[in-house]
């Protein structure tokens, strides 16, 4: 699809969007990453920086970490109206450059800032960072992971709040805050203390400027970005780690006891959701929705083993975590989200090509629908899954995203299969004469099946209420039972006028293709029951 129709589809998809229409929220997400997809041409990186920008808000919108709607929805607006200039621009060949970016330069005294929004910003902000750097020091006396979220997430917001103010400069220094972060602890490293007290420094210094003059350049910040950069790259977190293991297990006795009292979690418990989390329509929609996005994601998974490089069936996998994850942060379903989003990493470095599946790739994602699965049971009463069991599938994906894939515990000690190519031949069997070589023009056919299969596209459903659809229905049975009876009564009969009764002729093959169209709305497709026999076969 080319740029010009993927802006188009957005901007449709916008202009029908609503703050509490959760699916169509995160198809506008959807749209927003596909077409940073698209934008590979350098000259276009502003358009692809937009995109991304307002994909990030859109999923912070999801995940309820956005107060002001109508100013973010302004701010995604925006975004969609230099998108389109930018298609304008390229239908009439004229520079790209030329046309002004939302929010670049802000920080420069840009005039289009909003003051009052400003203002309101910077009065809550004080606040946010001086909690920020007193749950910072509390990490300098051991790591403790509920600390360490709430440190992540409010530089988050920070990043998202900057981004909507178009504080460019900020905004880029919260980003690298945050990934020093990641990077930090996902390599077991210490929390980057002296880091990020200076990251919250120097935003203190840029809030108290922007508090006597909205319009006030961003402090330097060119060695600050340096250190943040240089310190994710380093193996000081690790070494930082090794020293600050005697306090962590000091902490650790000390904990025990709260641990023994239901405190803290045992991997031998089984996985918990919130105890406020009520039983309303949307939870009931969202198990129904789940189900099927894990059925599509299978049915995928199953398809791509015979063509690993297909991007479309990776894209339906990874649209399908990434629906279910946006949905479930939502209600605050946290296991379901911490799976779905592991494995919507996993299938994002697939899609840039970082990794190439294969069939140890295929089995993790397989595991991680299952795990959904199990998690979407518990709601429905079901029990629940061992903790240790999610910590391990996680554990993998996120081994498996930096191209090092596990086996499991469970397939470690399952009994090999032995290979059918191994087996001694019966002594009664015939020999089978040798299979004729292949030509040497064989080659083509696969490509073309292989272009085929890029082309194949799912088919798109949407919810409607079954009372609506059986009324639909009632009424359409209605429509031709009157329509008989126009059409065989007397009066009609006698007319002899070929014109009236051809146009008689006409609606009353229109009304039976309605019918047929009604009735099939009653039908079931059976593609799910040998969806699971495919599932099932492959799994023995």
């Amino acid at each position: 699809m080319s740029i010009e129709a993927q802006v188009e589809r957005i901007a449709k998809a916008a202009a029908m969007a609503d703050p509490t229409d959760l699916p169509g929220l995160v198809t506008l997400g959807e749209l927003f990453s596909e077409l940073i997809e698209q934008l590979d041409d350098p000259s276009l990186k502003s358009l692809a920086d937009q995109a991304g920008t307002s994909a990030e808000l859109i999923e912070r919108i999801v995940m309820h970490d956005i107060d002001d709607l109508e100013s973010t929805f302004e701010e995604i607006n925006k975004s969609i109206e230099y998108a389109q200039n930018v298609v304008n621009a390229l239908q009439n060949q004229q520079p790209v450059d030329s046309i002004p970016v939302p929010g670049h330069n802000t920080d420069e005294n840009n005039p289009e800032i909003d003051e009052e929004l400003l203002s309101a910003w910077v009065s809550g902000c004080t606040d946010t960072l001086a909690e920020l750097e007193a749950q910072t020091l509390e990490l300098e006396s051991g790591m403790n992971e509920e600390t360490l979220a709430e440190i992540r997430r409010g530089i988050h917001t920070l990043k998202g709040e900057c981004g909507v103010l178009s504080l460019a400069s900020a905004q880029k220094v919260c980003h690298e805050a945050e990934s020093l972060i990641d990077a930090s602890t996902a390599n077991g490293g210490a929390f980057p203390v002296n880091e990020i007290l200076a990251v919250l420094d120097w935003l203190k210094e840029y809030v108290s400027l922007l508090e006597s003059d909205p319009y006030a350049k961003a402090p330097d910040h060119t060695e600050l970005m340096q250190k943040l950069t240089t310190s994710s790259d380093t193996p000081e977190a690790e070494a930082g780690h090794q020293q600050a293991e005697p306090e962590i297990e000091a902490s650790q006795t000390e904990e025990e006891t709260d641990a023994t009292e239901g405190n803290a979690p045992s991997d031998s418990e089984p996985v918990e959701f919130p105890c406020n989390l009520e039983r309303d329509e949307n939870l009931d929609e969202f198990l129904i929705e789940a189900r099927e996005h894990i059925a599509s994601a299978e049915g995928a998974v199953l398809e791509l083993e015979s063509n690993l490089t297909d991007s479309e069936l990776i894209n339906t996998v990874f649209r399908a975590f990434h629906t279910i994850k946006g949905v479930a942060g939502f209600m605050n379903l946290e296991p379901i989200v911490h799976t779905a989003h592991n494995a919507e990493f996993l299938l994002d470095e697939a899609r840039k090509e970082t990794i190439t599946l294969d069939s140890s790739y295929l089995d993790l994602i397989l595991s991680s629908c299952d795990m959904i699965l199990k998690l979407l049971a518990v709601l429905d009463g079901e029990p629940a899954p061992l903790r240790c069991e999610m910590d391990e599938l996680i554990s993998r994906l996120q081994s498996a995203a930096k191209g090092e894939v596990k086996p499991s515990n469970d397939s470690q000690r399952k009994p090999k299969h032995p290979d059918p190519d191994q087996l001694p031949e019966p002594a009664d069997s015939v020999p089978q004469p040798p299979a004729p070589k292949p030509a040497t023009k064989s080659q083509k056919p696969p490509a073309k099946k292989e272009a085929e299969g890029k082309k194949k596209r799912t088919d798109v459903t949407v919810k409607v209420n079954t009372e609506r659809l059986d009324n639909l229905v009632t009424m359409v049975g209605e429509l031709v039972i009157a329509q008989q009876m126009v059409v065989q009564d007397p009066s009609i009969e006698a007319i002899e006028d070929q014109r009236c009764q051809r146009n008689l002729s006409h609606s009353g093959k229109i009304i039976r293709d309605l019918q047929e169209v009604a009735m099939s709305l009653r039908m079931v497709t059976l593609k799910g029951l040998f969806q699971k026999m495919a599932r099932l076969v492959r799994d023995v």
